[in-house]
């Protein structure tokens, strides 16, 4: 059998042996370790999946997931400590709706007036609703688009061996590829998240709020069944996400 060399390490990859007289020469070292009678790729990997045009490995959707699932736990921390103050004001608010709505039960046991207390319930989100959204929604938005920047990748996508790119070619993210791809994938369903709260309505609001989690539901499922393993915030920025161990 012949094995490969990625230009690292020996690979997993072997195929046959083909007798012939210069089997000796075949044996010799050979750059990369590419098969003999095909040209050399970019990424010379064995990895028995789907691959970039250039060879290098598509990431698998469970190590997407853990990434996610660390930068998830990364950034709701930070989130978190920056709107406290509008957490203690929400809560305070919740507290007198909570004493009004039972001095009205006391006075009227007979009308629970669910009504008036999703209207007023709806209305203390509205009031909040900037003050909670807007720092994650920066957080968020810098986070990744630094790190994209920078590393190529998030700390959960370093963490995990992968790195985002484009379709094309490897190398660093241009700024606009960038920019779409953090637009879709957290910008724009964050705003109409707070479009729906800003509305005071709870239809307005719930209708908003269906359609962002059906839609990061199916944008997280995609590479399950795409052909290059892209999310569809891939899709819109020509984004590719890779393992590289």
């Amino acid at each position: 059998m012949l094995r490969y060399w990625d230009g690292t390490a020996w690979t997993e990859h072997v195929a046959p042996l083909q007798p012939s007289p210069h089997a000796t020469q075949q044996l010799e070292p050979q750059p990369y370790g590419q098969p003999f009678g095909q040209p050399p790729q970019l990424f010379a990997d064995a990895y028995a999946g789907p691959t970039t045009q250039d060879g290098q490995r598509l990431s698998g959707w469970w190590w997407r997931v853990l990434a996610y699932l660390i930068d998830s736990v990364t950034l709701s921390v930070v989130a978190n400590i920056l709107s406290l103050p509008a957490q203690a004001s929400m809560r305070a608010d919740f507290r007198t709706l909570g004493d009004a709505y039972q001095r009205r039960l006391d006075a009227n046991p007979d009308n629970p007036q669910v009504g008036w207390l999703v209207d007023q319930f709806v209305n203390v989100l509205h009031d909040h609703a900037l003050a909670l959204y807007l720092p994650s929604l920066v957080v968020v938005a810098l986070y990744h688009c630094v790190m994209l920047r920078w590393k190529g990748a998030t700390l959960g996508k370093l963490a995990t061996g992968l790195r985002v790119r484009t379709r094309e070619a490897p190398g660093r993210l241009p700024w606009s590829a960038i920019a779409i791809r953090v637009a879709v994938q957290f910008v724009i369903p964050s705003l109409l998240l707070v479009v729906g709260f800003a509305t005071g309505s709870i239809g307005p609001l719930l209708g908003l709020y269906l359609l962002v989690m059906a839609f990061q539901l199916l944008d997280g499922l995609w590479p399950l069944w795409d052909k290059q393993r892209q999310a569809i915030h891939d899709k819109a920025a020509g984004t590719v996400v890779v393992r590289i161990r």
